[in-house]
């Protein structure tokens, strides 16, 4: 619901072993990506990535991950936005992502 109203792409589970939630969006060759890592002790940690691509970003993005051995071309930087209790409310975590998609 969150993703539809925001114009965000939402992925779940991204990485090996993970339980998270990912919303994304792009900005010219920059893809801008929030992700939710729930933890053991009930809280939710919350990181702001920043993948930028010299060029023709989501081509680049595309082949790294289709093309076997192609090379990753971003700089990939990050930025803990915080800790939070769960549960997080739909309000929670647009007030979140206002915070960085503004």
């Amino acid at each position: 619901m969150v993703a539809n109203a925001k114009g965000l792409a939402l992925s779940l589970n991204t990485h090996y072993d993970a339980t998270n939630c990912e919303f994304s969006w792009w900005v010219g060759n920059i893809k801008h990506r929030v992700d939710f890592q729930p933890m053991e002790s009930k809280e939710i940690t919350v990181t702001y990535y920043r993948d930028s691509y010299p060029f023709f970003g989501k081509l680049f993005r595309w082949a790294h991950y289709i093309i076997p051995l192609f090379p990753y071309v971003a700089t990939s930087t990050f930025e803990t936005l915080g800790t939070f209790s769960e549960p997080l409310t739909q309000t929670d975590i647009l007030s979140i992502l206002s915070k960085v998609a503004a």
